[in-house]
């Protein structure tokens, strides 16, 4: 069984809703109900214990539920395939500007 974290779109209002279930495979098992907010003693700067945890693979799945949903990192590098293109796109232009640079330079020694 692994803990999932869901991120959808809320159709009607501007947010995003988080479902956290247990699901064993591709099933359901339990649904958790929504939070409830405790008082903690205010000198204390971090919880004693997480909300919850997940795996790198349900982590992966919050991260592309909310990349579907339209969320995007504040900052950073983009995706290994955005970065793939850029590079892609860089040869190409590297590649025909040697080109161009060939041709000026042989009309310049003609």
């Amino acid at each position: 069984m692994s803990l999932q974290v869901r991120a959808e779109k809320s159709p009607w209002a501007s947010r995003i809703e988080l479902l956290v279930m247990m699901a064993d495979g591709n099933q359901i098992v339990a649904a958790a109900q929504p939070l409830v907010m405790q008082k903690v003693d205010p000198a204390s700067t971090y919880p004693q214990q997480a909300t919850c945890a997940l795996t790198g693979p349900d982590a992966q799945l919050l991260m592309d539920d909310l990349w579907r949903a339209g969320i995007r990192p504040s900052e950073g590098s983009g995706s290994a395939g955005q970065l793939a293109a850029t590079e892609r796109h860089l040869a190409h232009v590297m590649k025909s500007f040697d080109l161009t640079l060939g041709h000026v330079l042989k009309d310049k020694n003609a």
